[in-house]
């Protein structure tokens, strides 16, 4: 199985953070699509957090998306704490 993350950050909690994240964790694992995703997004995305699923599940091409709002979002590469942002984990 092949896994990688990544993290993108903004200044509005648009859902493009999101299917940005996921873009380039399937980028970095060297897929065209996920068998599944674990997406984390900062409460920002609160009101928004529907649409930005979507846009995830949309750019991975499945429909296995699963994870939360927390106050702080990282990966093995950083963090973000006080903007907008969203951390993926795609499964190959």
């Amino acid at each position: 199985m092949t896994i990688a993350t990544a993290l993108t950050t903004g200044n509005d909690p648009h859902p493009q953070l999101a299917e940005d994240a996921v873009a380039q964790a399937l980028e970095k694992a060297g897929l065209t699509h996920a068998n599944g995703v674990l997406l984390f997004l900062t409460p920002e995305f609160s009101r928004h957090a529907q649409e930005a699923v979507t846009a995830a599940a949309r750019r991975a091409q499945c429909m296995q998306v699963a994870g939360g709002i927390a106050s702080g979002v990282l990966t093995e590469t950083g963090w973000a704490l006080d903007r907008p942002a969203a951390a993926a984990m795609v499964f190959g």
